[in-house]
């Protein structure tokens, strides 16, 4: 408990022993009777409460399915690795498109200069015929 001391004209207040209180028999009675009460009672930490669809609780924090972790984008993307046939079959894929283009290119560019060398002998031989 807190002593005043007067020191001067001003008050100090110093900390003094601690003093025993004395308490009305009514309100022992009382915390007791509540003390009572609260041993009938069940633990808060084993009552069952009643569990709503899609509702949060603190029963199952390990537990999470994967559809709210993908939704979330918390599962990391799995590479996955190719196997020896797997490349080897991609490779021959590669190979054979490269070798269509190859071939294509080469049979326009043929056809293309077929043509352009047959349209310029019919315009050199009808050049001839008009002067002729």
């Amino acid at each position: 408990m807190l002593q005043k001391k007067k020191v001067g004209r001003k008050l100090h207040w110093k900390a003094g022993q601690t003093e025993l209180i004395r308490i009305p028999k009514v309100f022992v009675e009382q915390a007791l009777a509540y003390v009572r009460q609260l041993d009938n009672l069940t633990s808060l930490a084993k009552k069952e409460e009643v569990k709503l669809e899609g509702a949060w609780g603190n029963q199952e924090t390990t537990r999470v399915s994967i559809e709210a972790m993908e939704e979330a984008k918390a599962l990391p993307k799995i590479k996955r690795k190719l196997t020896v046939r797997e490349y080897v079959r991609y490779v021959t894929y590669a190979v054979m498109l490269i070798a269509v283009l190859g071939i294509s290119w080469w049979g326009w560019k043929r056809y293309r200069a077929s043509s352009l060398e047959g349209n310029t002998l019919a315009g050199v031989q009808s050049a001839i015929a008009d002067l002729l």
